[in-house]
């Protein structure tokens, strides 16, 4: 958004010493530095144990799932939780009502139209876990009056207006003097909850026999992206740049490539070569 102004890299820090040059009163460079504090890390795609048992699985992602809820039940202040109704957020309550036996409040959005409220599971989980539950209600109106500040407040594009959401959550939370909440978001994520990760290997067999043009170029760009031209996240590049300059006026077509992110590489190849698909996403 502003020259020579850029985003900390995930998982990274800034580390500045001795900065400040008494004689200019300017920073050096050499003082700032960045340094990755933490990241995933998986095993390579042919070092995987296949023969784990299923209940031994279960049992080391309980025992993991027990330690990191425990973690962030220790501190000072109240802690509640978000219930979305679904698995994810419903873990999360249960497992704090049975390491911690104490009443907490916990947090809901509901929405008008019923064809996507689940208010009545997170009822269901409200009572079962016996949380103080709050609820707000959400529609498109509530949508429209909170999507801008949405974007002021991630400073970047957004793709999603479920932030909106998320905003009016932490106002229930901060109306009801709560200061840490829990949440089963990212969930989807790490147990590959998504429909797209059952597809990887289907796709990679199908990129070998099939190749139109498209496609083609749609591999360019995964390579040029991912170092793995056989590797698809969320959507085909080639034809998603296509729609948005379609869209977009000519005085940003004429800086397209400028700022259209598939010009770059988005993670260190090194980090992702030899993985398993779904460890790769």
């Amino acid at each position: 958004m502003f020259e020579g102004i850029h985003s900390v890299p995930a998982g990274h820090l800034v580390l500045v010493e001795n900065s400040l040059n008494k004689r200019s009163q300017d920073l050096n460079e050499n003082s700032v530095k960045l340094k990755e504090y933490w990241d995933l890390r998986y095993p390579k795609a042919d070092e995987i144990d296949i023969n784990q048992s299923e209940a031994d699985c279960i049992e080391k992602i309980e025992r993991a799932l027990i330690k990191a809820v425990e973690r962030r039940l220790q501190a000072d202040v109240p802690v509640g939780f978000y219930l979305s109704g679904g698995l994810d957020s419903s873990l999360i309550a249960s497992l704090s009502s049975k390491i911690q036996q104490e009443k907490r409040h916990s947090f809901s959005i509901g929405f008008t139209e019923s064809n996507i409220d689940e208010s009545r599971y997170q009822k269901i989980m409200a009572d079962h876990v016996g949380s103080l539950h709050h609820e707000t209600r959400f529609d498109w109106n509530n949508i429209s009056e909170r999507l801008k500040q949405a974007v002021y407040h991630a400073e970047t594009p957004l793709k999603e207006s479920y932030d909106t959401c998320s905003i009016a959550l932490s106002e229930l939370v901060r109306k009801n003097q709560i200061k840490v909440v829990l949440t089963g978001e990212g969930a989807d994520e790490l147990f590959a909850g998504y429909v797209g990760y059952r597809f990887d290997l289907e796709r990679q067999n199908a990129y070998s026999s099939v190749q139109d043009v498209e496609q083609m170029l749609d591999r360019e760009i995964r390579e040029r992206v991912w170092g793995d031209p056989d590797f698809l996240y969320e959507r085909n590049f080639y034809e998603f740049n296509e729609i948005k300059q379609a869209l977009y006026s000519e005085d940003i077509l004429s800086s397209f490539n400028s700022f259209d992110c598939t010009q770059n590489p988005i993670v260190e190849y090194n980090k992702i070569a030899g993985l398993h698909p779904v460890h790769k996403r």
